[in-house]
């Protein structure tokens, strides 16, 4: 009887450290790469299992961020109209994931009041895909590309990324080209269609 305690207790602590020490590294992961707990706990679960492939459509901290971002910037009465529409039998979804020109992208669609709307929605957007990306261990460089939905007429923020090697070498020719356009004109870049790599 005694035995069978001790070896109960045995189980119960071994289990506790375990507990702990997986607290511990997912505590670690969170301060070292800036995720949540829950994300840190899915990296190192990956890690373990050798699932190290990273996808934003299947991340649904990445889906819950974006649209938490948005209610942030827009207001609640805005985003819940956005809900709505969500929800009718619109061509594509408001928030997209795709592959255009041989580069993986994100399509945001939101309507914003002014330009100013219009810069920080660009801007925080950018900033969250630029992490997710520092996070999957992906180049953080990105294109981004306002353009008009015609299925909607409304607003759309496209944000080109690359996975890999060959897609980061389209993605700077790309980009290469974006600019030439831009120059040819005798312009700038502006917050339309920039190319940045926000986390070096």
């Amino acid at each position: 009887m005694k035995a069978l305690l001790y070896l109960m207790l045995l189980l119960a602590a071994i289990l506790l450290l375990g507990a702990g020490s997986f607290y511990i590294a997912c505590f670690i992961v969170k301060l070292w790469t800036g995720c949540t707990m829950e994300q840190a706990g899915r990296k190192i679960h990956n890690r373990i299992n050798g699932k190290v492939v990273y996808s934003f459509p299947t991340d649904a901290g990445f889906v819950e961020e974006v649209w938490e971002n948005i209610r942030s910037i827009i207001g609640e009465s805005r985003f819940q109209e956005l809900q709505q529409l969500s929800t009718t039998k619109i061509n594509r979804p408001l928030l997209y994931f795709g592959i255009k020109r041989c580069l993986p992208y994100i399509e945001v669609s939101v309507y914003y009041l002014n330009e100013n709307e219009k810069r920080v929605i660009s801007h925080v957007l950018k900033n969250t895909v630029a992490l997710y990306l520092n996070l999957y261990g992906y180049c953080t460089q990105i294109l981004t590309n306002w353009t008009i939905r015609h299925d909607l007429s409304m607003p759309v923020l496209s944000i080109s990324y690359a996975r890999n090697d060959e897609e980061r070498r389209k993605l700077k020719i790309l980009y290469q080209y974006m600019q030439k356009k831009i120059n040819d004109k005798n312009n700038y870049p502006t917050d339309d269609e920039t190319g940045e790599n926000l986390y070096g």
